[in-house]
């Protein structure tokens, strides 16, 4: 469990089964980040302290998810390195050698229900309705270059002397 008061006010906290205490906190506005292992942080902007008086606050957090898994090659199975995984912009990371991505914090289950896979050397592609509740051993693939592409070629006369059948043309 954590807490941060900005701007930074030389305070102390106390903390006790979920229930904070900030002392000899000056008058003035801040703001206040929570956060705990499997619930997703929250800030408070704009809280205003007066001098001599004592203020009670309420502040619940949501139950998260951290997203992590691995991105391999479709083709061999080898693991993917420097692969973007990007679940709606919110949460972006990149693959490490192992192909191995977790998210730093947590998000809502329902922000890692979508995520988009792209990396240089393959094709791009996005994941949707990943399971919301349980999102901590996705296994993504990436493929490489299984889009279609059509051509025609046409010489300096603009007479075709190539299909997109195949068929080539004296």
């Amino acid at each position: 469990i954590g807490i941060a008061i900005a701007p930074p006010a030389g305070v102390q906290t106390r903390a006790e089964g979920g229930v904070f205490e900030v002392i000899d906190l000056p008058p003035g506005t801040y703001q206040l980040r929570l956060w705990a292992d499997g619930y997703v942080a929250r800030t408070l902007y704009g809280l205003r302290v007066h001098a001599g008086r004592k203020q009670k606050m309420k502040i619940e957090l949501d139950r998260g998810v951290r997203p992590r898994g691995r991105v391999f090659d479709d083709t061999d199975q080898l693991p993917v390195s420097g692969a973007t995984v990007d679940f709606g912009g919110g949460l972006r990371m990149v693959t490490d050698a192992a192909g191995h991505f977790e998210a730093p914090f947590a998000v809502l289950p329902e922000a890692a229900r979508e995520v988009t896979l792209s990396h240089p050397g393959f094709d791009r592609v996005t994941f949707r309705d990943l399971p919301a509740q349980n999102p901590d051993d996705l296994r993504l693939a990436l493929t490489r270059g299984k889009s279609a592409i059509s051509l025609t070629l046409i010489n300096a006369s603009e007479r075709v002397i190539f299909d997109p059948a195949g068929s080539f043309y004296a």
